[in-house]
């Protein structure tokens, strides 16, 4: 390999020059006229193939000038022309560089935006490439690029295109660079293709050190990329790869609690179909859950296995292996993540919802005093913690206490519970302060959010809340994020309840006016609109909550010719409307 580098020469001073000033002129495009596009192309594309790709490749500035190139400017048709100086060696080479592996890349990437849009003769001669150079180097020396910093890009770009399969990234952009849905787009591969990931998969097992492999920094994204792979394209090489795997890393103490090998069961237990979940789940015998879910990296495990149950028999053996003091233990050491992936997946289980909340109650102590539970959650601390902050037994809490976010996800999440009176009741027992602290807290405020949006919770609890709101409605709405839990608690009020606080809002308008949060509310609210033309405003105050409720209730919602034909008898003679459903529920009657 290194050979290969010393009989390639380094760029003259002419050419450096040239791609020094195309650095400019592409990052410019808007400078080039359209008439001098074709030219710019043709000539920085015979000025590459002069130097040699390769050559330029492994220049720091000349690659990043042909990676530009490559990014924005270059065509289908010219791809082919790039590609003539690579062979197997120089794609070696390439692949493990720092600037030729950004190189490769980016071809790989505008081949795979052209792929399905070539001429049948250009798409021929690019297969032939990729079958008689491209695949066989990689899978050649797949584990070299596997282990390598730069090499293993370049694997799992190659299988993503293999297997025909766009995979969003972080910020869920494909690699064009445009926005796309978070899912997996799968395509259809070329035959050409298809035999490369079972190939690839082959020298992998043929590996001996397969568990250094899941724990190495570079190698192990590659596993995962396999299985996340063939678990959406390949369901019989997914079924192979899932049992060679957990037959390798079988049991999981060596790995479970390393960084990568983490990653990697995670990844397994998040691409596992039901039959699969089930052969995953027996790795975790009686005692491992509590002992995994202490654990630094292990926990994250833990979670992913919470968080994909297929079966209320397995979350009832979870249930049944973490006890109240096993999870205070595991709040202890700060993996408040489990505790909250328990409350989210008991949300699909609702026979399971009893034994959850005597956890709960039993895990923060407050078993004889469960009007507590919401406070005590926002501040994550059992009551035997906060009994100098008790006041008749209410919960104050004080300026300087902060909730905490695990704690308001958790608290989100028990007001999707079937049964939510005693929840209901503990949120509402605080005081007035207490409210609008809650209301004035980053986290706490996202509590509000979901007990006035949720379903479950009934009308006269949020009745309560719209009460205690009144008692102090500029201190509420004055402040960052009391302000925005109004707009939600605005979207959520019945009209009746919006013509109170319109009350409050034009006795108030003053004050509202001169702070800057109070300026959103009077712009929600409509003031302007309420104060010179009332009938105008409850319209269209009614007109958001029937548009709402249609949207939420698409039975409920009439066809369009139907919507006309009313719209037109009203016009005719407003004594012979047709009174519906939807007019009674928003009082819309004449």
């Amino acid at each position: 390999m290194q050979s290969v580098a010393k009989k390639l020469p380094n760029l003259s001073e002419t050419s450096a020059a040239y791609y020094e000033r195309m650095s400019y002129v592409l990052s410019y495009p808007e400078n080039v006229e359209l008439t001098n596009r074709e030219d710019l192309v043709q000539n920085f594309i015979q000025q590459v193939t002069s130097d040699n790709l390769v050559t330029v490749s492994l220049n720091m500035n000349a690659s990043k000038v042909l990676e530009s190139f490559i990014t924005g400017w270059c065509m289908q048709d010219n791809m082919l022309t790039l590609l003539t100086d690579i062979n197997r060696e120089n794609i070696q080479l390439l692949a493990i560089h720092k600037n030729g592996s950004h190189v490769l890349q980016s071809i790989l990437t505008k081949i795979s935006k052209f792929i399905y849009k070539m001429p049948a003769l250009e798409l021929s001669n690019l297969l032939e490439f990729f079958g008689t150079e491209f695949a066989p180097c990689c899978i050649e020396h797949c584990i070299e690029l596997a282990f390598d910093s730069y090499g293993t890009y370049i694997l799992r770009v190659l299988l993503q295109i293999v297997c025909g399969v766009l995979q969003s990234s972080v910020n869920d952009k494909d690699y064009t660079g445009a926005v796309r849905k978070p899912e997996y787009q799968l395509l259809t591969a070329p035959r050409e293709f298809s035999h490369l990931p079972e190939m690839i998969l082959k020298q992998f097992k043929d590996y001996p050190h397969i568990v250094e492999t899941v724990t190495d920094t570079y190698a192990s994204p590659a596993i995962i990329c396999l299985v996340e792979i063939f678990s959406l394209s390949h369901s019989e090489l997914s079924r192979k790869l899932n049992q060679y795997l957990i037959k390798c890393i079988s049991p999981f103490d060596q790995l479970i609690d390393h960084e990568k090998g983490s990653y990697l069961i995670q990844s397994l237990i998040s691409t596992a179909n039901e039959r699969q979940y089930a052969r995953l789940f027996t790795q975790f015998p009686k005692g491992s859950i509590y002992k995994y879910a202490t654990c630094n990296h292990a926990n994250y495990a833990i979670q992913t296995l919470i968080a994909n149950i297929h079966t209320e028999e397995h979350f009832n053996y979870i249930l049944q292996e973490l006890s109240s003091k096993q999870i205070e233990a595991i709040l202890g050491v700060g993996n408040f993540g489990v505790l909250h992936q328990i409350i989210k997946s008991g949300i699909e289980y609702p026979g399971q919802q009893k034994l959850i909340k005597s956890i709960l109650l039993e895990t923060f102590q407050c078993q004889d005093n469960p009007i507590s539970l919401i406070p005590l959650l926002l501040l994550m601390s059992p009551l035997n913690n906060v009994l100098d902050s008790m006041v008749e037994e209410r919960i104050i809490f004080k300026q300087e206490d902060n909730f905490h976010l695990h704690g308001s996800l958790i608290a989100q999440n028990l007001f999707s519970f079937e049964k939510t009176k005693s929840f209901a009741k503990s949120l509402l027992y605080s005081s007035i302060d207490g409210i609008l602290k809650i209301a004035s807290d980053p986290n706490g405020c996202h509590v509000l959010d979901k007990f006035v949006s949720s379903e479950k919770v009934k009308g006269k609890y949020k009745n309560k809340l719209y009460v205690m709101l009144e008692e102090r409605f500029v201190d509420f709405v004055c402040c960052k994020y009391g302000s925005r839990v109004f707009d939600c608690i605005w979207i959520e009020l019945d009209y009746e309840w919006k013509e109170r606080f319109m009350i409050d809002i034009s006795q108030k308008e003053s004050i509202l006016k001169s702070d800057f949060y109070g300026k959103f509310v009077l712009r929600n609210c409509k003031l302007d609109l309420y104060k010179r033309k009332r009938i105008e405003w409850r319209d269209s105050v009614q007109d958001t909550m029937k548009h709402r409720f249609e949207e939420q209730n698409p039975s409920a919602k009439r066809g369009k010719s139907e919507s006309e034909h009313y719209s037109k008898k009203r016009k005719v003679n407003n004594n012979t409307n047709k009174i519906t459903d939807i007019d009674v529920l928003f009082n819309k009657l004449n």
